[in-house]
């Protein structure tokens, strides 16, 4: 209480100065003023930069920070996978919910990685040169990834490839033109959108720059 006081005394200050209250004349005000500040003091212990969340039937993975975290399926027990000074995001559960493919930006490069929800060291999967983005996984468990190595002239990443964690070169899909995507349970259907979202964080936008699916 003494460290949320010392938080708010000096707007409190100012806000008396500022509107010149009166305490005899405009003190049921003072007091509305006094609850909506130390109203919020419980906001700050909310944790609402959470974003890119993939469950598995034990956990929960998501982004935070620039960094990956894990938590058990109920958001108990959260904990950071990564540690590295490089931004890290969009983590995907593989199909066993084994592993966990996401994207890093390490030595100026973002490149697709694979680490498991025990942590350790991650492992690169992707040494193109351009932006790789990890996507998500196929069914049978090949990591998926945007990249736009072989657009000419502007590379951008609107084609899918994918690529064994065990080993191997990567290969392209057969869609002439992905952003975004997931395959069904038996990869007999693919959901996708052509284009880059110009704007994700938009929540129930309904204008003309939606992407259809």
């Amino acid at each position: 209480m003494i460290s949320c006081f010392n938080n708010n005394i000096w707007i409190i200050f100012i806000l008396i100065k500022q509107t010149e209250i009166a305490m005899n004349k405009s003190f049921p005000v003072f007091l509305l003023m006094l609850f909506c500040i130390f109203s919020t003091n419980d906001l700050p212990a909310q944790t609402r930069l959470l974003r890119n969340p993939d469950i598995s039937e034990q956990h929960i993975v998501f982004e935070y920070a620039g960094d990956i975290w894990i938590c058990d399926i109920d958001g108990t027990e959260p904990r950071r996978l990564t540690t590295f000074q490089g931004r890290e995001t969009g983590p995907f559960f593989s199909p066993d919910g084994r592993q966990i493919c996401f994207t890093a930006e390490y030595d100026g490069n973002r490149d697709v990685y694979v680490t498991s929800p025990e942590g350790g060291n991650p492992l690169r999967l992707t040494w193109h040169p351009g932006t790789d983005l990890a996507k998500g996984w196929t069914p049978d468990s090949k990591v998926m990834f945007a990249s736009g190595r072989t657009n000419v002239p502007i590379p951008s990443p609107e084609q899918f490839w994918s690529v064994d964690p065990a080993g191997g070169f990567p290969e392209r899909l057969i869609f002439p033109r992905v952003a975004n995507g997931q395959f069904n349970a038996d990869a007999s259907r693919f959901a996708y959108q052509m284009n880059i979202p110009w704007e994700s964080e938009f929540r129930h936008y309904r204008g003309g720059q939606n992407n259809p699916i």
